[in-house]
């Protein structure tokens, strides 16, 4: 598909904030409505809900894969709308009151004589917010159907950032419909038709259905692409996100080592900017890579900081998980010992076995 770097209008979307604590790593990107769209609030599933009916995260091999809980929102913007990111998952009782069945219908006139009137814009507008109450009430396969009104009916008229916001919103539901393959189908064509930024998040979003495809080498590649295009636009959030993703989809995959060097990126980037919870992610995620690694004793060190700096944020589900894992790692690393010692004090010298399980076995 096209991936020619050429800015465009719709590269003033941006992305939608997520609730709090909610997870920005493995889960699809989706993006903000303008202003003028006057939609819904969208109301995004909590990670608990999705997790259980949808299975996602199901590739971990711990319980890391449930955090990476900070919003993902670009950084930098000079539109004064997108100062204004609390509208998602507001409590606002007059927003939320659209929220319902009637206003379903309201829609559907709205786009009834939009259309009768040949104002196309305004049918496809009513079509998102018809998507938008269908996606919070998280019947995602008849949102994405009106998502995908919103794309035809946007490329009738030539309205690049409402191709981009249907395509997107429509790969989204499809992911959360648990259908990949039309998932990948819109992820490519909002691709088609974005600037760098928007390539970036459809990439993600893309190497996140072919995770779930398991297309695994495929969703590498699109990691990759997404980073670079993070890192053409100079997104340092959104750059973090890329490398993320592609240290999570090297780790679900066993490239352990480009799964280490993934993560450490994306340590570095959450502390240049102050991302205190994807820095406790990340620690987390390096520790399980050196547990899997059978280096419990750099296990212990990430998964220590990864404590101390959810402690510090008030973070009290990354903490629990963080203790959880450190306690594991301390265990696995005095059993080691212990088994060395042991194996000293009878005069043999340890086993092949012994020394593969010791500290000294990791790749440096």
């Amino acid at each position: 598909f096209n991936t020619e770097e050429e800015p465009d209008d719709n590269d003033l979307l941006v992305l939608a904030p997520l609730p709090a604590k909610q997870s920005a790593l493995e889960r699809p990107l989706r993006l903000k409505a303008p202003r003028h769209y006057r939609s819904p609030p969208i109301k995004e599933a909590t990670g608990e809900s999705v997790d259980k009916k949808f299975g996602f995260m199901s590739g971990s091999s711990t319980a890391v894969g449930v955090v990476m809980m900070r919003q993902a929102v670009r950084h930098n913007r000079d539109r004064p709308e997108m100062k204004d990111l609390a509208i998602a998952g507001s409590s606002n009782a007059t927003a939320m009151k659209r929220c319902n069945p009637s206003s379903i219908r309201d829609y559907d006139l709205r786009a009834m004589a939009s259309r009768r009137a040949k104002k196309f814009r305004d049918e496809a507008i009513a079509y998102y917010n018809k998507g938008a109450i269908l996606y919070s009430m998280m019947d995602y396969e008849k949102a994405a159907q009106q998502f995908e009104k919103v794309l035809e009916g946007m490329a009738r008229i030539g309205d690049a950032e409402g191709m981009a916001l249907g395509a997107n919103h429509a790969g989204v539901a499809w992911q959360y419909a648990k259908k990949p393959g039309l998932a990948m189908e819109f992820h490519r064509k909002h691709a088609a038709v974005a600037g760098l930024y928007g390539k970036s998040v459809a990439l993600i979003n893309l190497g996140l259905a072919q995770m779930e495809a398991e297309e695994g080498e495929a969703a590498l590649g699109s990691f990759a692409e997404a980073l670079r295009h993070a890192q053409n636009e100079d997104d340092m959030q959104l750059e973090s996100l890329a490398y993320g993703n592609l240290g999570f989809g090297h780790l679900r995959t066993g490239h352990l080592k480009e799964a280490r060097t993934n993560m450490e990126q994306c340590l570095e980037l959450c502390s240049l900017v102050g991302d205190q919870t994807g820095a406790a992610v990340c620690l987390l995620l390096l520790g399980e890579v050196f547990t899997l690694l059978k280096d419990h004793r750099h296990a212990c060190f990430f998964f220590e900081n990864a404590l101390r700096i959810a402690t510090e944020a008030h973070l009290p589900d990354l903490e629990e998980l963080a203790r959880v894992n450190l306690g594991v790692a301390r265990g696995n690393s005095d059993y080691k010992t212990r088994v060395i010692q042991l194996a000293s004090a009878m005069g043999k010298p340890p086993s092949v076995a012994q020394l593969l399980l010791s500290d000294g076995a990791m790749e440096n």
